[in-house]
């Protein structure tokens, strides 16, 4: 499990922040994600190896790695960054049953997440809600308001949540190109377990997450790390 998160930090260090990669000779063919990760775990003492495994992550300079904080909010909007679109609270979009309106809603907020990413990074901004990692979005199946957290949810029916959570996936990490395809953010469903209390014995629920899981491609989102 601890090499597990040490290679998810490493394939971000490699994807993202502008560090530098390793330099490869024109007659080597290119290394592929799964080389430059061992290369790059291979060079880091055990002191950085532990210090990469939190959401706040400091640079290493000798590396080439700038710091990054994997912690950002973009539920309906790029949250706690200054000025941004604020969308309904997800309750609210669940309820108008629209899968094309959420998409457009993730691809204005990947837009602004993207325009903010690249003033912080100009004037050196690497803290907390600067990064392009957000924890978004919840999929808690929302049926008991003791909870006090339901406006995050897309409400009681896992079926719209897997539908919505899975689209807003696919809109916020489309594809772009600078100069190498790379999703232009990469979300992270958050609340699965934690404050779920939805029981998951429950067959409905256990399929309709397992769906989410499936469209939203969550890991593997997670796993291509943070965007260059």
């Amino acid at each position: 499990m601890k090499r597990q998160i040490l290679i998810l930090s490493a394939a971000a260090m490699l994807a993202g922040c502008g560090g530098t990669q390793p330099q490869q000779s024109a007659q080597q063919p290119q290394q592929s994600m799964e080389q430059q990760v061992d290369q790059l775990l291979d060079s880091m003492n055990v002191d950085e190896k532990i210090g990469q495994m939190m959401n706040s992550t400091p640079g290493i300079e000798r590396l080439g790695i700038k710091p990054y904080d994997w912690w950002n909010e973009g539920l309906h909007g790029v949250g706690r960054s200054g000025r941004a679109t604020v969308f309904p609270q997800p309750i609210g979009l669940g309820a108008t049953f629209d899968i094309e309106l959420l998409n457009s809603i993730g691809d204005a907020i990947s837009d602004e997440a993207r325009a903010k990413y690249q003033v912080a990074q100009r004037i050196g901004n690497y803290g907390r809600y600067a990064g392009l990692t957000f924890w978004s979005p919840n999929v808690n199946i929302f049926r008991d308001p003791r909870w006090g957290r339901g406006m995050e949810t897309y409400g009681e029916d896992p079926y719209l949540t897997e539908r919505h959570s899975s689209r807003g996936f696919r809109a916020t990490t489309r594809t772009i190109s600078r100069p190498q395809p790379a999703p232009s953010t990469s979300p992270c469903i958050r609340a699965r377990r934690p404050h779920d209390t939805e029981p998951m014995s429950n067959l409905r629920s256990r399929i309709s997450m397992r769906h989410t899981f499936r469209h939203s491609r969550c890991w593997s989102r997670t796993q291509r790390s943070r965007p260059s």
